[in-house]
C-alpha cells in the first residue's frame, strides 16, 4: 500500500491531526477546502511523517546503545577482581560471576542453585550463620570476614576441582538487601573480596606481637591471656591446676663467657624441651630473658594428688634438660630452677599466681639452684617426701634393694597352678616401702619404670628356668608379670621380652604379661599388633583389674588375651552384696561366651570362694590362700599343697 494513500491508518491519523491544528472538523473532505488549505495539509503530514521516522530512529539506536552497554555491563561483572553473587533469603545462589566460580575453584553452572555456606571452611561456619542472622534480623547492609573451603574442610559436601589450589583463602563478604513487598526482602548482593594476603599479614604481625620470635613459644602478653582464661576455668569447672615458673641457672655465665649466640641456641634448646615434656592442653611461654612459665591445666581436684602431677612433669623437664647436648661442639647439660604454685579452683588473679611463682623460683636458686620448690607451705612437706622418694628410687636399682614376692594362683581345690611377681622394695634406712607408695612414683616417671620393668621380667624368666630343672609341681607353674603402660608402649618392648626368653631360656608358654583396661585407651591397633607378635611365640596375656577401667565388648573380642582377672572391688562380699554378685555373675557369662579363663582377684573368705564356684569361677588369688611371698616360702607352699 502506498504510504500516502489516503486508506493508510497512519496517514489517516496524521491527516485527523492536520485537520486538528488547521481548526477543521474531522469529516471535512478535500473538496471542501481551498487550494491553500489542501497544500498546508500535505506538507503538515509530510512533516509528521519525517518526525515519526526520526523518532524511531532515535528508538533503534538507543536499543543498540542499551545493548551495547548491557554487553559492558557483563563484561564488567564477569571480569571485575571481585566476586559477585546474589542470594535468595535461603542463601542459595540465582547469580554468580564467573570471578566467584574461579575463587571457588568451579565452573559457574555447578555453583548456581547451591547454598553459599557450602564453600566456606567449617571453622568459619559460626561466622558465616551469624552474619546471615544479622541480616535477617537488621535488613539492613553487613559484613564478614570467613575462610572459603575445599571440598574436605566445607561445612557440608561440595564438588570441588581436584586440581585447585587447596592454600588458605580468606574473603570479605559485603551485602547488600533488595527488597520486595511489605518491606520484606527476596534477594541479596554480595560482593565477595579475596583479603587472602591481608589476613596473612595480619596474622604475621598478630604472631610478632603475641610469640617470641627466638624460640616460637608464646610470649609474655599471650600467656597472660591464656592464664586469666585458665583462672576463669578452674573457678567455673571448680578443678585445679598448676604455674611452673623456670629460670636457667648461671645464664648469664653462658653468655658473657660463649656468647650471645650461644646463649640464644640454649633458649631454644629449653624451649623445645618444654614443648616436649608438657601435655597438649598445657601451655608453655617464654616470659623474658632467660625465664619459661608452664601452665599445666586439668589436674586433680585432691591437693596431694596433683602436687604428685605437677611434681612429675616438673622432673621430666628436668632430666630432659640434664641430658647431654652439643652447641658449636660444646657439651651442655642445663639446669633449672622451678617455682611451682598450685591453682586450686583459680581463687587468686594472675598477678598474686604470677608473684607467687616467681618467689617461689628464687626460693629454688637460693636453695642450691637446680632445684624445685612449692609455693604452698602446706604442700612442702609431702612434695620434700616425693623428692626423696624419686632420688631414692634412681638408686635403689643399682643398689639390688628391689625383690620378686610371688602371689599364689590356686584352683578350687587349692592346688597352686601359678603366681605373680609383685615388687617389693627395702630401703636401706626405712626399711620396707608400700607398694602404694613407690609403685605410682615408678609409673609416673618413664625413666625409672621401664628399667625396673626390664628387671622384674627378667628375674621372672630365670625363676621360671629354675623351677623348670626342679620338676613337678613347679615345672608346669606360669609366671605372671604386671607390664606398665610406659614400658609396654616402648618401640623395643617386643624385641625385649623375646630377647629375654632366648637368653634365659625360659619356656614362654609360661610367662603371662598382664596389661589393664587403662593401656588399651592409648593405641588399640598397636596394642593388638605387639601382643599377637608375643603371642606367635607361645606368651600368653592376662587383663588385669577387669571392670575398673574403659574396655568395651568390642575391644575384648579383638584383643588377643587369654585370661581375665576380675578386679577385687567386685569380689570383695561376694556373698552378701548383691550388686557385685550379679556384676561377677555377669563377667564370667561373658568370659564363657569368649572362652577365656577367668581368675579372682582379693579372695578373703571361704564364703566368697564358695559363691564364685557357684557362678563358675575356679581360679583364685587372695590372702585366703595366701599373702605374696618369697621364693623359698612360695615353694613351700607349692609342695604343701599338692601334699594336702
Amino acid at each position: 500500500m502506498d504510504k500516502h494513500s489516503p486508506t493508510d491508518p497512519r496517514t489517516l491519523n496524521i491527516r485527523r491531526l492536520a485537520l486538528q491544528q488547521m481548526d477543521l472538523p474531522e469529516h471535512t473532505c478535500v473538496g471542501d477546502m481551498s487550494s491553500a488549505d489542501v497544500l498546508k495539509l500535505i506538507h503538515e503530514l509530510e512533516t509528521h511523517q519525517i518526525e515519526l521516522e526520526m523518532q524511531n530512529e532515535a528508538l533503534r539506536l538507543s536499543q543498540v546503545e542499551l545493548e551495547e552497554s548491557r554487553d559492558r555491563y557483563s563484561d564488567l561483572y564477569d571480569l571485575s577482581p571481585v566476586g559477585y553473587a546474589t542470594l535468595t533469603s535461603k542463601g542459595l545462589i540465582l547469580e554468580a560471576n564467573l570471578y566467584l566460580a574461579e575463587m571457588l575453584g568451579l565452573n559457574r553452572s555447578q555453583v548456581i542453585g547451591k547454598r553459599l555456606s557450602h564453600y566456606v571452611h567449617y571453622d568459619s561456619q559460626d561466622t558465616y550463620h551469624l552474619f546471615m542472622s544479622q541480616m535477617d534480623e537488621a535488613q539492613a547492609q553487613q559484613a564478614c570476614e570467613v575462610r572459603l573451603a575445599t571440598s574436605a574442610q566445607s561445612g557440608t559436601n561440595a564438588e570441588y576441582s581436584e586440581t585447585h589450589n587447596e592454600a588458605e583463602r580468606w574473603v570479605r563478604i559485603d551485602s547488600r538487601v533488595r527488597f520486595g513487598k511489605n518491606a520484606e526482602y527476596f534477594q541479596i548482593h554480595l560482593s565477595i573480596s579475596n583479603i587472602s594476603e591481608q589476613h596473612r599479614d595480619r596474622e604475621l604481625l598478630k604472631h610478632r606481637a603475641h610469640y617470641d620470635q627466638l624460640t616460637t613459644l608464646p610470649n609474655r602478653e599471650l600467656f597472660v591471656e591464656r592464664l586469666e582464661q585458665e583462672l576463669a576455668h578452674l573457678k567455673r569447672n571448680n578443678c585445679s591446676g598448676a604455674l611452673f615458673f623456670i629460670d636457667i641457672d648461671d645464664f648469664k655465665l653462658i653468655n658473657d663467657s660463649l656468647g650471645h649466640s650461644v646463649g640464644d641456641q640454649v633458649l631454644k634448646h629449653v624451649a623445645h624441651v618444654l614443648n616436649g615434656s608438657i601435655r597438649q592442653e598445657d601451655t608453655c611461654a617464654r616470659f623474658g630473658g632467660d625465664e619459661f612459665v608452664v601452665l599445666l591445666r586439668d589436674l586433680n581436684r585432691d591437693k596431694e594428688i596433683a602436687a604428685s602431677e605437677a611434681l612429675s612433669i616438673a622432673n621430666k623437664i628436668k632430666e630432659s634438660l640434664g641430658k647431654s647436648y652439643y652447641i658449636g661442639g660444646l657439651d651442655f647439660r642445663v639446669e633449672v630452677s622451678v617455682g611451682i604454685v598450685l591453682i586450686p579452683e583459680g581463687k587468686e588473679s594472675v598477678d598474686e599466681v604470677m608473684s607467687h611463682a616467681d618467689i617461689t623460683m628464687y626460693k629454688a636458686k637460693k636453695s642450691g639452684k637446680n632445684g624445685i620448690e612449692f609455693y604452698d607451705n602446706d604442700m612442702q612437706p609431702h612434695v620434700k617426701r616425693l623428692l626423696e622418694l624419686q632420688q631414692d628410687l634412681r638408686r635403689a636399682l643399682d643398689e639390688n634393694e628391689y625383690s620378686i614376692h610371688y602371689q599364689p594362683q590356686t584352683d578350687e581345690h587349692n592346688h597352686v597352678i601359678g603366681a605373680e611377681c609383685l615388687l617389693r622394695w627395702s630401703h636401706p634406712s626405712k626399711g620396707n616401702v608400700t607398694p602404694g607408695e613407690f609403685i605410682p612414683v615408678l609409673e609416673q616417671s618413664g625413666s625409672m619404670m621401664i628399667p625396673v620393668g626390664k628387671w622384674v621380667l627378667a628375674s621372672a624368666c630365670e625363676k621360671l628356668v629354675l623351677w623348670q630343672n626342679m620338676g613337678a609341681p613347679f615345672s608346669r607353674l606360669t609366671l605372671a608379670v604386671n607390664v606398665s603402660p610406659k614400658q609396654f608402649n616402648s618401640s623395643e618392648f617386643v624385641q625385649h621380652v623375646i630377647g629375654v626368653l632366648k637368653e634365659t631360656g625360659a619356656n614362654p608358654e609360661q610367662l603371662v604379661l598382664e596389661i589393664t583396661e587403662n593401656m588399651l585407651l592409648i593405641n588399640i591397633e598397636s596394642v593388638i599388633e605387639k601382643m599377637n607378635q608375643l603371642k606367635d611365640i607361645g606368651v600368653t596375656f592376662s587383663l588385669d583389674d577387669f571392670g575398673t577401667g574403659y574396655s568395651s565388648l568390642s575391644y575384648l573380642k579383638r584383643l588377643p588375651i587369654d585370661t581375665l582377672k576380675i578386679d577385687q572391688s567386685f569380689v570383695r562380699n561376694v556373698d552378701r552384696d548383691k550388686d557385685n554378685s550379679m556384676l561377677v555373675e555377669t563377667m564370667l557369662t561373658m568370659a564363657s561366651h569368649l572362652e577365656l579363663k577367668v581368675i579372682a582377684e582379693g579372695v578373703e573368705t571361704e564364703a566368697e570362694k564358695t559363691v564364685l564356684i557357684e557362678k563358675g569361677c575356679y581360679c583364685f588369688q587372695g590372702f585366703l590362700f595366701s599373702k605374696p611371698l618369697i621364693d623359698s616360702d612360695f615353694e613351700s607352699v607349692v609342695r604343701n599343697s599338692i601334699e594336702n
